[in-house]
């Protein structure tokens, strides 16, 4: 642990001024406070800013509480002399405080595990119960999404593969279009601004816009609709990851229509410069509905990738292309 480089994680009210008035100066676009972090920079800043403003004109700092005007500066400086002493490289900011540890030491008192083993599982859980999102569902699109990446990733421009892609993809299928219970019409919309206004636990700010973008994705022109508050934290090369993605999720997603599972697994193959896609279903079910859709979704993988897709659907009595 000596040499272990971890976070100072703030609880409170003085940690939450100091977080809220970095946003408020920063403009920051993404909502919520929960997991917001800061570089020791951001911090120095912060507390340089607060030291320089006198007194009497303290309370007037967005995002500053008037009753926490005479202590936010002490505070903030064992906030950055702690960051200091254990060379932590970041500040995070987190709403759970110590009622939150003692409501939760009591519901799991007589359970085997003191904590949940998975935050971010259950963050995601409790989001499906919600928002009435079909568990079976988006666990096949999930599994369809990451077989499309496996097989697509040879294709990719280096800059396009990431280590974090499977993961991104697959915990973007949890919310997908989580936004259907609204409004059905309008879903896109209402997804992301879902999730660019919740805090979820267990994912960063980053995690959860790239998650925003991936599960609302619709098309580019969406995509770059969605980003333009957000241009200073997301670059395009960055977008084009989220397109890419969001590409692969969709057509996942259409390879499901039915909801019935038809899918059962799928390879790809260089067809010239360009890509056949085969699919493979299961004996005696028809993918009608699955073509008609992955047909019309496959054009914005095309055009992400800058390549033709051929799609073949393979059934247990033939086989046939679908241009």
């Amino acid at each position: 642990m000596k040499n272990k480089k971890v976070p100072v994680i703030g609880i409170g009210g003085s940690a939450r001024n100091m977080a809220l008035i970095h946003q408020r100066k920063e403009k920051y676009p993404l909502a919520g406070l929960h997991q917001y972090s800061m570089a020791p920079k951001q911090v120095e800043s912060t507390l340089r800013l607060l030291e320089q403003t006198p007194f009497s004109k303290r309370a007037d700092i967005e995002g500053l509480s008037k009753d926490r005007a005479d202590i936010i500066v002490p505070a903030v400086r064992v906030i950055q002399g702690l960051m200091e002493y254990s060379k932590s490289p970041f500040f995070i900011m987190s709403n759970k405080g110590l009622r939150d540890g003692l409501l939760f030491e009591e519901i799991l008192r007589d359970e085997e595990n003191k904590l949940f083993p998975n935050v971010t599982e259950e963050s995601f859980y409790q989001l499906g119960r919600e928002y009435e999102i079909q568990h079976d569902h988006i666990s096949e699109v999930s599994r369809l999404a990451e077989q499309l990446y496996s097989q697509l990733e040879n294709h990719l421009p280096y800059y396009l593969k990431q280590e974090t892609n499977v993961y991104l993809l697959k915990t973007s299928a949890k919310v997908l279009y989580m936004g259907e219970y609204i409004d059905d019409e309008a879903s896109v919309q209402h997804t992301f601004y879902l999730l660019t206004n919740r805090s979820i636990d267990g994912i960063s700010h980053q995690e959860r816009l790239a998650i925003a973008f991936i599960s609302s994705f619709k098309s580019q022109s969406y995509l770059q609709q969605f980003a333009t508050p957000y241009k200073r934290y997301v670059s395009q090369r960055l977008l084009q990851r989220y397109e890419l993605l969001g590409s692969i999720l969709k057509l996942a997603y259409s390879l499901n229509r039915t909801r019935r599972n038809v899918i059962t697994h799928l390879d790809t193959r260089r067809d010239g410069k360009n890509i056949a896609i085969h699919l493979y279903c299961t004996p005696g079910a028809s993918p009608y509905f699955e073509e008609i859709k992955s047909e019309k979704y496959k054009k914005h993988l095309e055009k992400t990738l800058g390549k033709k897709i051929s799609l073949y659907f393979h059934r247990e009595e033939s086989s046939y292309h679908k241009v």
